[in-house]
């Protein structure tokens, strides 16, 4: 073989190389679908960054300010693979003066993953950056050189990776930049996402464009969890979703009884703390207020066969140590024989926030049920539509006239770990009293706060119940006791005749492998404002949190939290001296 003719075959082996890595590239580019789609632009008012796909509405911190949208959201595909999977992000911004701070227009890459992801931003000097990093630190940059684009005019951007060679690619306009990364980004990189500004935690707040930001399009394919599907094969009633009727009568939920929101006006739908006290409990109790914990809707039907639902979520978080079902889902009770009887779920599904699902079949059309339908513990939902067969009456249930009980705590009020909505002990006493519950726990906030007099007051209770020792662990005893004597003086001022109810922080459920007794300083601290209080208060009542979980440790889920067993076990502690409270309250 002559040299002519090596050289020719050594281009040829070369050529082919780079024709396969093209067909691949464009076979991973194909297989692109829509993900989601954020219009965005300048419509004002918006409260949702809405995705025309219905997946993925951004429902956090979202604000509108001068034509510009920011917002995230707190949880994120879990099918879907950042780092094997070829994705891309492209849109319209139009900015001016945003350099004067880092001003991220998209990204996953915050502190909740560990600064792992991405991130596309506009530096302090008006350069653009595709920015990736794994949460050791390893990172690799994309500038647009030394180009500037904080110029008040539009300019369209798309960000993209290709797992084939580990490509980055920006682009802006015109202008074409590319690298390679060579190291992973961490899983928690998919926990969340966001547009329009870093998604600052604790007491800050999102910084709004003061430009424009419009037609955002994210572009990638979603996988298969192959265990889910496997299991839902072998045993049918594993399956997450379940097939609706089309013929199915949708109601709006609006049109029945909600219960479990102590206010009429001011509020909005399915949550559980009016506007007006926004600024006053902080960023951190808002957030968790917009969840649906201990909100339920009520109702009869006769002529119908089934049970639908049709809700929204306003996120599809994941809690290690809780169920999606409690998590995300609803729960259906119906009133047999002058008894609340569990009927059946909405299992929610991993992915996107509309949620269809049948909650119970089986029902007798010649038969009129009551029924409950308990909303979703550890999210909240913009909307929520039942359905019933075709023909089916269903009205409003009568409202209840008895005072609700008003429960204020922690993350054992708020439901954590009940594995469904309605095994969240403070719903449980409110089918044992059936009588109706306010639910404004607030997971790692229940911290006797000083604005929670004017909140509590404002409901006409039947018994306030203060359950927030557990969280207080951050306060010295002197604090502890001198906030449980302020909140329970000025209550009973305002609401002299309402009995309340102090509940010591459970006993944890972690085995004691030094074998030295546990002191609780916190009930000590309580206690001493217990002991002055009820010289001062007729109706006041105390539980002690030694018997709360049972004096084993099989209740809780974390040492901390209790299980369906625990939130039971917590039910009956609590439930002789509310009993006590609501008949002296009678009388």
């Amino acid at each position: 073989m002559d040299g002519n003719s090596k050289k020719y075959k050594k281009m040829n082996r070369k050529n082919l190389i780079i024709i396969a890595l093209l067909l691949v590239s464009l076979v991973s580019v194909k297989a692109q679908e829509i993900i989601a789609q954020w219009p965005m632009g300048d419509t004002p008012g918006q409260q949702v960054i809405s995705d025309t796909q219905k997946k993925f509405n951004l429902t956090q911190y979202v604000a509108f300010t001068n034509g510009c949208y920011s917002g995230w959201a707190q949880s994120y595909w879990k099918t879907f693979d950042e780092w094997n999977s070829p994705w891309s992000l492209e849109g319209v911004f139009k900015t001016n003066g945003e350099a004067n701070s880092v001003m991220v227009l998209a990204g996953t890459r915050s502190k909740k993953s560990a600064y792992s992801g991405w991130d596309v931003t506009m530096l302090r000097n008006g350069v653009m950056r595709f920015y990736v990093s794994d949460s050791y630190g390893k990172s690799k940059q994309l500038l647009s050189a030394t180009r500037e684009f904080d110029d008040g005019q539009e300019h369209r951007f798309k960000v993209s990776w290709n797992p084939q060679g580990n490509q980055m690619e920006l682009i802006i306009d015109k202008y074409r930049y590319t690298t390679t990364y060579d190291n992973k980004m961490d899983q928690q990189s998919g926990r969340i996402f966001y547009i329009g500004a870093q998604p600052l935690l604790d007491n800050a707040k999102t910084v709004p464009f003061k430009g424009e930001l419009k037609n955002f399009v994210y572009k990638g394919k979603l996988q298969k969890n192959d265990l889910v599907q496997s299991l839902e094969t072998l045993d049918k009633e594993l399956a997450l979703k379940k097939e609706v009727d089309n013929s199915t009568l949708w109601v709006d939920a609006k049109d029945l009884t909600i219960e479990g929101i102590g206010w009429k006006e001011g509020i909005e739908d399915y949550t559980r703390i009016p506007e007006k006290y926004r600024d006053g409990v902080g960023s951190k109790i808002w957030a968790l207020s917009r969840h649906s914990a201990g909100v339920s809707v009520r109702f009869t039907v006769s002529g119908t066969a089934f049970i639908n639902a049709d809700w929204n979520l306003r996120g599809n978080g994941y809690m290690a140590h809780m169920t999606p079902q409690g998590v995300n889902g609803l729960d259906l009770y119906v009133k047999l024989d002058g008894k609340w009887v569990w009927a059946g779920v909405g299992k929610p599904t991993k992915d996107g926030l509309q949620q269809v699902n049948s909650l119970k079949g089986g029902f007798s059309q010649a038969k009129t049920y009551e029924c409950m339908v308990y909303l979703p513990l550890y999210s909240g939902i913009t909307s929520l539509k039942l359905g019933f067969s075709p023909g089916a009456k269903v009205e409003a249930a009568q409202p209840s006239v008895k005072k609700p009980l008003v429960f204020y705590g922690t993350s054992i009020t708020h439901g954590c770990s009940a594995s469904r909505a309605g095994m969240a002990f403070t719903s449980i006493l409110g089918r044992r009293f059936d009588i109706p519950v306010v639910n404004l726990g607030f997971s790692g906030n229940g911290l006797m706060d000083s604005v929670f007099v004017d909140i509590l007051s404002e409901i006409d209770a039947s018994v306030y119940v203060i359950d927030c020792l557990a969280n207080m662990a951050i306060f010295s005893s002197t604090e502890i006791t001198n906030r449980t004597l302020y909140l329970t003086r000025e209550l009973h001022k305002k609401r002299p005749d309402v009995p309340i109810v102090l509940i010591e922080d459970r006993t944890h459920a972690y085995a004691n492998l030094s074998g030295v007794p546990v002191v609780n300083e916190r009930r000590i601290a309580m206690k001493k404002a217990y002991d002055i209080l009820v010289k001062e208060i007729p109706n006041l009542y105390y539980i002690e949190g030694e018997s709360l979980l049972g004096e084993d440790t099989e209740a809780t889920v974390d040492g901390s939290h209790p299980s369906d067993l625990g939130m039971y076990r917590y039910a009956v502690a609590v439930e002789p001296t509310i009993a006590k409270a609501l008949c002296c309250n009678r009388k």
